[in-house]
């Protein structure tokens, strides 16, 4: 797959997760264009919004100038090694299992096939169908 065709997801969320506006781009677009245009749509419904927590890669004078919303990043900490929790960044992470219904990955995964059914053996082996019990739906339902 091409990484230009590949979705990229943007999303904003409250503080709870709670999904507020949502958006897709090409990869090849840079996240700090979709950060803007995240950042302008919502403060239509959204006036009080005061901050907003965001990664590393809307970092910038583009972002942060672009509204009166202070902008906060959420990044591992200076010499960090291996992986941390960061602070605030599981809310939107959550987001994206809850919307994704905690598939990974399930957008570039390949459907799965279905599996063919078990042939019956002929009737000429050894094999003998269950025997009936005197309590199931037989003859229930005989006219």
């Amino acid at each position: 797959m091409n990484a230009a065709f590949a979705p990229k997801r943007h999303a904003l969320v409250d503080t709870d997760g709670r999904l507020l506006l949502a958006a897709v781009s090409p990869a090849d677009l840079h996240d700090s264009h979709s950060g803007i245009a995240l950042l302008r749509t919502s403060r239509r419904p959204w006036p009080f919004l005061a901050l907003c927590y965001a990664a590393r890669a809307y970092a910038g004078p583009r972002v942060a100038g672009a509204m009166p919303i202070a902008v906060e990043l959420v990044g591992p900490k200076p010499g960090q090694r291996g992986f941390a929790v960061q602070p605030r960044r599981w809310v939107l992470e959550r987001t994206y299992a809850w919307t994704g219904r905690c598939r990974v990955g399930a957008v570039r995964r390949p459907p799965v096939t279905t599996r063919p059914r078990p042939v019956p053996p002929s009737p000429s082996s050894s094999w003998q169908p269950p025997p009936s019990s005197s309590g199931g739906l037989q003859g229930r339902y005989e006219a």
